[in-house]
């Protein structure tokens, strides 16, 4: 069996990486349905922008953790601290390394990162017709929490809220 890559802190000179990385996985993950995938160029081009990621990976309420394997990005979580609470505002690993144990290693990362950061709590949204993504989160202690409403390329969708206290 393969080791699982390192993972450690991203930093701003990892932006086009990242990006590339983001844009990726992002595709891995929605690419499949149709409703996002009318939309997809245009999302990853504007949230996956070089200088937008820079810009956030710059920002002083920003921690967010990358899996590499050499020059590959293979997994990343972006956490947003707000007061005492933490968003998990990404949490993406290449699909070669679902059931591996990467996942749960970034998380416990993500955890001690956001404790490390005084944070109490974490949430993030999970597209509610990922089961396999609500699933890891429920084994890794996030309990539902709501739903918001989106469209996304006119058509409504919704996020699965989930809360875990830290």
């Amino acid at each position: 069996m393969q080791a699982l890559p390192a993972i450690r802190l991203a930093l701003p000179g990892d932006a086009e990486r990242y990006a590339a990385a983001a844009d990726r996985l992002f595709r891995q993950s929605y690419g499949h349905d149709a409703a996002h995938a009318a939309v997809m160029d245009d999302h990853c081009a504007k949230a996956y922008a070089v200088a937008r990621i820079a810009a956030q990976l710059s920002a002083p309420n920003v921690t967010a953790l990358v899996a590499v394997s050499g020059a590959d990005i293979l997994a990343f979580a972006q956490i947003l601290a707000t007061g005492g609470d933490g968003e998990i505002e990404r949490f993406y690993v290449d699909r070669d390394w679902h059931g591996r144990g990467l996942a749960q290693r970034l998380m416990q990362d993500v955890v001690g990162r956001a404790t490390a950061l005084g944070l109490t709590s974490l949430r993030l949204g999970v597209w509610t017709r990922n089961e396999r993504a609500i699933a890891f989160y429920r084994r890794q202690g996030f309990v539902p929490a709501g739903t918001v409403d989106f469209l996304l390329a006119g058509l409504p969708q919704s996020d699965l809220m989930m809360q875990r206290s830290l």
